[in-house]
């Protein structure tokens, strides 16, 4: 007899993330390259799936307030929903486009990372570019245009905060931007290196609130001000993440999800721990 084929195994889930703001959404990329959006008609309502229309396959999908990108296998970006502060990458600010549009200026993406209203990417050579609500060193300003963070290279992977962005180099280096007030807005200082973080397996940045995992297996968190301090009784993570969102990425580094506002949740074998910034 002929040998019977066997069924195709059902997608798995790579990425998914939710948009924060009044027209919430949620999002998933899918190992098959798809990206599928829920949205609902009222709060009361089901959520329903619809296929992203994108030109190629996707690795991962970020999103921020009322919008969201994916990154494409090419490292193409691609970015849609509501465009308040240039945070689609469009070279203009519009209001709000529901149909996904290429971020012209950004090739060879390795990984990406969304806030509120900006979004981050490593390129193919290493270096950081963000847009978006981007402050530079003369202050804060709305680049809808992606705009190269100063001073490092070298980057594989970014994290984004409400007043900081993160940068992993390939020594395991980790390094931050920083905010601060400038006149009536905000300028940016740095890179500095974080001594503290250096050589950190897991990095996970959600608005003023992180945690890390370090070689030696130690957790360290951190927020509001304070420097990375240990997270006591918390070993052997094997996935980390901390939010005011809701996100999920599953990589071969391991997978990593958000929920709640200044809370992290580590998975340590079969059990999920989850802890708050006051402990």
């Amino acid at each position: 007899p002929s040998p019977t084929a066997q069924p195709a195994a059902p997608p798995r889930l790579a990425s998914f993330a939710a948009s924060g703001g009044l027209d919430a959404h949620l999002f998933a990329s899918l190992d098959d390259g798809t990206v599928w959006q829920w949205s609902r008609a009222a709060a009361d309502q089901p959520w329903r799936p619809a296929r992203v229309a994108l030109p190629e396959l996707a690795a991962e999908v970020v999103a921020g307030d009322e919008f969201a990108c994916a990154r494409l296998r090419s490292g193409a970006v691609w970015c849609w929903g509501r465009d308040a502060m240039g945070a689609l990458g469009r070279g203009t600010h519009t209001s709000s486009v529901m149909a996904p549009a290429a971020v012209s200026g950004v090739a060879g993406a390795r990984s990406i990372a969304a806030g509120a209203q900006i979004v981050c990417a490593v390129d193919g050579a290493g270096a950081v570019l963000c847009w978006g609500a981007v402050a530079s060193p003369q202050g804060a300003e709305l680049s809808a245009s992606p705009r190269a963070m100063p001073g490092l290279t070298g980057v594989v992977s970014v994290r984004v905060g409400a007043h900081a962005v993160y940068a992993t180099r390939g020594d395991g280096a980790v390094h931050r931007w920083t905010t601060a007030p400038h006149g009536e807005g905000w300028s940016v200082e740095g890179p500095e290196a974080v001594a503290s973080l250096q050589g950190a397996r897991m990095l996970t940045v959600c608005g003023e609130y992180g945690c890390a995992v370090k070689p030696d297996g130690a957790t360290l968190c951190w927020g509001w001000g304070s420097d990375p301090q240990p997270v006591e009784g918390v070993a052997g993570v094997e996935a980390l993440a901390c939010g005011e969102s809701i996100s999920y990425n599953e990589n071969s580094a391991g997978s990593e999800w958000t929920s709640g506002h200044g809370e992290a949740c580590a998975r340590i074998g079969a059990l999920l721990r989850c802890w708050s910034h006051e402990g």
